[in-house]
């Protein structure tokens, strides 16, 4: 185990840190909703929440992509 962690394990711990970072993300919403002083500023706070949203979940398919794929690509 010279070169590392194995890649599974690179890769689990790749998906541990964007779920973290997804809990921050819902505890932001949280707060951007509980300070609206508008019920039009709902509008940019949930486009502001979805575009990062959208960000972690391709951050989260491409590493559980490589999960999948990482002992074909060791062959």
């Amino acid at each position: 185990m010279a070169g590392g962690p194995p890649p599974a394990l690179a890769g689990m711990e790749a998906c541990q840190t964007l779920l973290m970072e997804m809990t921050r993300d819902n505890l932001d919403l949280a707060a951007s909703l509980a300070t609206m002083r508008s019920p039009l500023s709902m509008f940019g706070v949930a486009t502001t929440f979805a575009g990062r949203q959208i960000d972690i979940y391709r951050r989260f398919t491409k590493a559980v992509v490589e999960i999948a794929s990482g002992p074909a690509k060791a062959r």
